[in-house]
């Protein structure tokens, strides 16, 4: 139930942490390498995003 409710959330979160830790940490990692995995990270920011906004918001109240 959590996961199905954060999922979203979740994937944006590890997105973005992905992407702080390749650019602060590993600068001389090959830039092939740092491109496929910043790319990586976007792509599953967006797919995270998407999840967010077309989640279905079935625990709160909603007016009929």
């Amino acid at each position: 139930m959590f996961f199905q409710k954060y999922k979203g959330f979740i994937m944006v979160v590890l997105s973005a942490v992905i992407h702080v830790v390749i650019t602060l940490y590993f600068e001389n990692l090959e830039y092939i390498w740092r491109v496929a995995i910043k790319l990586f990270a976007i792509v599953l920011f967006i797919i995270g995003w998407y999840f967010v906004f077309e989640s279905n918001r079935y625990y709160k109240k909603t007016e009929e």
